[in-house]
């Protein structure tokens, strides 16, 4: 494929840009896209991007030197700056200031990886039985009742599994 711009040399830089849905790719060789900037990038670093992201319009108003975690101290200027926790409490305690922000960069909040097949067996068997309750509140909402029923039935079945410690 030969560059868009001089139409000469083989392109071996893709540039994709997506403005307002709209996705454009550019293919340039390496001296056009030197010439355009292209390759004059900023270094990307999460601590300098989420802190940003954090105080960005959306973020509720609330006085940021005030908040901080009870456990270590940490306030959520502190966070903002450096774009990092200082212990576990820290996610609770500033969960509803960043919970805006980690929605917008991922699809979820709450981990939904894989769980690991040697002694995971228990941790599975909790997601499964914690995945079903929240299927079966959608059916009930959608008055979808036999369908309910069925999976009332399997959580009625997993519960037992757990009280009497079958996890594989």
């Amino acid at each position: 494929m030969l560059c868009d711009k001089c139409k000469k040399n083989p392109a071996t830089i893709q540039i994709t840009t997506v403005i307002n849905g709209e996705k454009k790719e550019e293919h340039l060789c390496q001296s056009c896209a030197a010439a355009t900037g292209a390759l004059n990038m900023p270094e990307f670093s999460w601590q300098n991007f989420f802190p940003k992201l954090v105080m960005n319009d959306f973020m509720p108003d609330v006085k940021v030197e005030e908040l901080h975690c009870p456990s270590c101290g940490l306030q959520l200027s502190q966070f903002n700056k450096r774009g990092l926790f200082g212990c576990p409490d820290c996610y609770q305690t500033f969960r509803s200031q960043i919970l805006p922000t980690l929605s917008q960069i991922q699809a979820n909040t709450t981990h939904i990886g894989k769980v690991p097949k040697r002694g995971g067996g228990d941790f599975a068997l909790k997601k499964e039985l914690n995945d079903k309750k929240i299927q079966l509140n959608h059916l009930v909402a959608e008055e979808k009742f036999e369908e309910a029923a069925k999976l009332r039935d399997e959580i009625k079945n997993l519960q037992n599994k757990m009280a009497k410690g079958d996890a594989q």
